[in-house]
């Protein structure tokens, strides 16, 4: 009488040789972890890239958002005031969220006075536009808070000229007419805030900045005005 044996074809014998050993699924996990090793910075790189993107292009929606306010009116940035915090157009209350903002400082409840912003209906009351991506860590000069939630903007405004420069009281676009810019494509208007606030911190080195002819450009922020290649007086 034959005894029964296993043939090559049979279902046993197909199972068997189609099953990992111990040391091929270690090689595998090791594959997976080497690619994982790999992907994952370049994955981070991608994240912060989108996020700069998403900046350069919120910054090139306000600029056209300030077009269609400077076409309402007679073409002049805003106002001055012979204080611009307390009662001219600073830094930020241009645009972006218009009360609940955290301040506490010398300028009082400044920030939350001005309901609405007078760009907010130009942006199609879409303030989320004011947020940078990026602008989510807490600084000790902000108590802790994105600078999003202390003032209602992440975008500084070239009120007052370069914001490393004391304001001497005719500097920057406050109250400035649009038709007195003669080199609009390297006149600053608008700026990633942490570019002088907390450099380095949002984008690395650079940062995106909105010019008077609505483009804008990732670069860095000059240490003071004559080292700067970009204009802060008209």
């Amino acid at each position: 009488m034959r005894t029964a044996v296993n043939q090559p074809d049979s279902p046993d014998a197909r199972a068997t040789s189609r099953a990992f050993t111990l040391i091929e699924l270690l090689v595998v996990i090791a594959i997976i972890a080497l690619l994982i090793g790999i992907l994952l910075p370049a994955l981070g790189g991608a994240r912060q890239t989108a996020k700069r993107v998403t900046c350069s292009g919120q910054l090139r929606q306000i600029a056209v958002s300030t077009a269609m306010y400077l076409n309402d009116y007679r073409e002049t940035y805003y106002w001055r005031g012979d204080n611009p915090g307390l009662d001219g157009m600073d830094w930020y209350v241009y645009g972006g969220r218009s009360t609940d903002n955290l301040y506490v400082g010398g300028q009082g409840d400044f920030f939350n006075r001005f309901v609405p912003r007078p760009l907010n209906e130009y942006a199609d009351d879409n303030i989320e536009i004011f947020r940078c991506p990026h602008d989510f860590g807490g600084w000790e000069w902000s108590g802790g808070h994105p600078h999003y939630e202390w003032v209602g903007n992440s975008y500084t405004f070239n009120a007052v000229g370069h914001p490393f420069t004391p304001y001497d009281g005719v500097a920057g676009l406050a109250g400035y007419s649009e038709a007195r810019i003669f080199r609009p494509s390297e006149t600053v208007v608008y700026l990633d805030t942490a570019l002088h606030k907390a450099p380095g911190s949002w984008h690395g080195s650079n940062g995106n900045i909105a010019y008077a002819d609505g483009s804008v450009k990732f670069s860095p922020l000059g240490e003071n005005e004559e080292d700067s290649e970009d204009l802060w007086r008209p």
